[in-house]
């Protein structure tokens, strides 16, 4: 079964095919400004900064990548244990809230 992956930051067509060649994925794109409870409350692993509220809502999540430092807005908000990690990567500081 694959897992059920929600993209809401602008990607380009390499990137997005980076993320489908990561192994057995199915890749919903969708703006984050446009996100409902619908969108989110099946899928596994979330990259870009949705809604705090909406975390609530994703039932399945076990993964969030955020695409900004910082999970502070999420803290209290989310059902299940979070941790976060922070790497540099070049240039890019890569942070992650899990579950």
């Amino acid at each position: 079964m694959p897992h059920k992956v929600l993209v809401s930051i602008d990607v380009t067509s390499e990137q997005l095919e980076l993320i489908s060649s990561s192994g057995d994925v199915e890749i919903t794109v969708k703006n984050q400004k446009n996100l409902t409870a619908e969108d989110v409350h099946d899928k596994e692993i979330i990259v870009g900064n949705i809604a705090p509220a909406l975390t609530k809502e994703a039932k399945a999540l076990k993964f969030l990548q955020l695409n900004s430092a910082g999970f502070d807005n999420y803290v209290g908000v989310l059902d299940k244990n979070v941790r976060s990690e922070e790497r540099r990567v070049g240039k890019e500081c890569v942070c992650e809230c899990r579950s």
